[in-house]
C-alpha cells in the first residue's frame, strides 16, 4: 500500500498563491514535501486567527489565540494535480482566516509510511486525505481511533463498508449528472445524447446522467466517445433535446472550438471552465449551456467576495472544496451523533456510506434566455438510489477539471 502515500521526489516550482491558479504545465507530479511547506508563505495561510477584543484601545480584555489544529495530511499520488491541491489547502486555510472555524490548522506531513505510524505521527487531532479510495480505507483501518477525513479533488469516489471513523467530503458530480438529467427530461425533452471522455474516470457522472433519464422516462438516442468520427454531424443528425458532455477542460475547449452549427438542446457538462470570449461566441451561435455540480462559488457572492478581496483572484471549486472541508472537520470535532454544517452547497450532513451528501446546482454558463441564478437540486435521498451510486467506481479521479 506504500504507493498511495508516496511523495514525489521531483519538484517543480510553486512559490506564490498566484502559481497555485495558472493552468498545470505537468499533471503526472505529486506535490512534494519542498512545496507543501511553502504553503505558509502564502499570503497569511497559516497566520493565526486571534479573537476580536473590544473596539477600545483602552479595553481591558486581552487578545487570546484560537486554539490549533493539528492535522495530518496526506498528500495525493501524481493522479491529481499541483493546482488542485494547492487551491484546495488554500481553501481550508481561509475557511480559519475568516474565523468560520473556531481553530487555526497546522498542517503536517508524514516523511514516510513509518513515521505515519509512529506515536509522534498519530498524535495529530485529525487525518486529512486527499488519496484515492483504497488509500484512504487502508489509512482509516490503520488508525482507528482517529477520524480521517478524505476530500476527492475530482469526482466522487465510493469505499466499500467505509470505517466508522471515515468522513469523504465529495464534489457530487454524479449526483449533479443523475438530478439533471431528470430536470432537463422533464423541461427540455427526452430525447438526450452523451458525449463521453476518453478517459475511465468519466465513468461514474455518465452513469448517473444514464440512470438519470431512465429514472424520467427519457430516451438515450445516442452515446459517443468524444473521439468518434464525424461526431458533429452526427449529433446534428440526431437532433437532440439534451447533451451530457462529460469532457475535461482540454477536451471541453477543443470540442467548443471545433462545433460551429446551431443547436436547439440544452447541453449540460461537469465541468465549468469556460472562456468568456468562447461563451460569447456560444450565445450567438444560439446554444444554451449549463455546468451540473456540487459548487458554483458565484452562488455563494459573501465567499466570493471575501475570497477575491484577500488573493486578488477568483475562488475556484477546490477553494470551495477546502472551506466546506474545514467545516465538516469543525463539525466532526463537535462530537455531534449526527454529522451536519451549513457549507457553501447548503445544508450538508454525511449519508449511511459516510460521505457528503448536499444538494447540486445547475447552473447556465451560456443561456439564450440569460438565465442568472443556479437552479438547486435537491440531494438524492432515495435509499436504493444513492446504495448504487455511491457504490459505483471511477477508478481514476480528476477526471474534469484539468
Amino acid at each position: 500500500m506504500v504507493c498511495f502515500w508516496r511523495i514525489a521526489r521531483s519538484t517543480p516550482t510553486f512559490n506564490t498563491f498566484e502559481d497555485a491558479t495558472m493552468p498545470d504545465q505537468d499533471h503526472n507530479q505529486a506535490i512534494n514535501r519542498r512545496q507543501f511547506l511553502k504553503l505558509g508563505a502564502m499570503s497569511g495561510l497559516l497566520a493565526s486567527m486571534p479573537e476580536l477584543a473590544a473596539a477600545n484601545e483602552g479595553s481591558p480584555i486581552r487578545l487570546r489565540e484560537p486554539e490549533v489544529m493539528q492535522v495530518g495530511v496526506i498528500l495525493p499520488t501524481e493522479l491529481h494535480s499541483h493546482r488542485a491541491t494547492l487551491a484546495f489547502l488554500a481553501g481550508l486555510q481561509f475557511a480559519s482566516e475568516q474565523a468560520a472555524v473556531p481553530f487555526r490548522f497546522n498542517l503536517q506531513m508524514p516523511q514516510s509510511l513509518n513515521h505515519l505510524f509512529t506515536a509522534k505521527a498519530a498524535t495529530a487531532d485529525i487525518w486529512l486525505s486527499l488519496g484515492t479510495a483504497l488509500g484512504i480505507q487502508t489509512l482509516s483501518d490503520c488508525l482507528p481511533n482517529q477520524t480521517i477525513i478524505a476530500a476527492t479533488l475530482g469526482e466522487h469516489f465510493a469505499v466499500a463498508n467505509p470505517s466508522p471513523n471515515l468522513l469523504i467530503n465529495s464534489f457530487g458530480l454524479a449526483d449533479a449528472a443523475w438530478q439533471s438529467a431528470v430536470w432537463a427530461s422533464q423541461q427540455r425533452g427526452k430525447r438526450a445524447i452523451i458525449i463521453r471522455s476518453n478517459a475511465l474516470s468519466g465513468y461514474d457522472c455518465t452513469w448517473g446522467f444514464a440512470q438519470g433519464l431512465l429514472a424520467a422516462g427519457a430516451e438515450l438516442i445516442g452515446d459517443f466517445s468524444f473521439d468518434s468520427a464525424d461526431l458533429a454531424a452526427k449529433v446534428a443528425s440526431l437532433n437532440p433535446d439534451v447533451v451530457y458532455l462529460a469532457l475535461n477542460a482540454a477536451e471541453s475547449q477543443q470540442w467548443w472550438h471545433s462545433y460551429t452549427t446551431s443547436s436547439k438542446a440544452l447541453w449540460i457538462t461537469p465541468n465549468a471552465t469556460l472562456d468568456a470570449k468562447l461563451a460569447q461566441r456560444l450565445r450567438k451561435q444560439g446554444l444554451d449551456l449549463a455546468y451540473a455540480g456540487g459548487w458554483s462559488t458565484a452562488n455563494n457572492p459573501s465567499f466570493h467576495q471575501a475570497f477575491s478581496k484577500v488573493y486578488g483572484a477568483e475562488p475556484t471549486r477546490h477553494h470551495a472544496l477546502g472551506y466546506d472541508t474545514a467545516l465538516l472537520i469543525a463539525s466532526a470535532r463537535a462530537g455531534q451523533k449526527t454529522i451536519r454544517y451549513d457549507g457553501l452547497r447548503g445544508a450538508t450532513t454525511i449519508n449511511a456510506y459516510r460521505t457528503s451528501h448536499a444538494p447540486t446546482y445547475l447552473h447556465f454558463l451560456v443561456s439564450q434566455q440569460r438565465q442568472a441564478a443556479p437552479i438547486s437540486l435537491a440531494a438524492l435521498d432515495q435509499s436504493s438510489v444513492q446504495q448504487r451510486l455511491d457504490a459505483t467506481r471511477s477508478g481514476v479521479i480528476q477526471p474534469y477539471f484539468e
